[in-house]
């Protein structure tokens, strides 16, 4: 726990990350699971360069960049998604300047769940989903 209210920053996030690391030596991970607070453009780099696969939840007026180089929010690529039906895009967009997957599913009560995963594959918003057992 930090000894603060509000939000981390980059800085305390890697922090965390080296201590985890120290205690849990020998061990690889095997995806972090980050709520949609927890983002940014050095933390996203961060996990990049240290190869930490990472399942973030995205705000939905993040901006993702197409491959056409077209900048849109990503809540527009989910928008006719209907209550519990889920979305993958098997193709790459770039979220702060790294390459992610996205995925989404719409819940219930019409609010989207958007997932940005360092990995390809359907199973972005199961394995998110285990956040919530936490």
């Amino acid at each position: 726990m930090l000894n603060k209210k509000g939000n981390s920053n980059t800085q305390e996030r890697t922090e965390l990350l080296k201590k985890a690391h120290v205690i849990f030596r020998g061990y690889n991970i095997a995806g972090l699971l980050v709520d949609r607070e927890f983002i940014g453009q050095n933390w996203f780099h961060h996990l990049q360069k240290n190869k930490i696969p990472f399942y973030i939840r995205l705000k939905k007026s993040a901006n993702i960049t197409g491959v056409k180089r077209k900048v849109t929010r990503v809540e527009r690529l989910f928008s006719g998604l209907k209550s519990n039906e889920e979305c993958y895009i098997d193709e790459v967009v770039q979220l702060t300047g790294i390459l992610v997957y996205l995925s989404a599913l719409c819940l219930p009560d019409g609010e989207l769940l958007i997932v940005a995963s360092s990995k390809p594959g359907k199973n972005s918003i199961e394995i998110y989903a285990r956040r919530w057992e936490i």
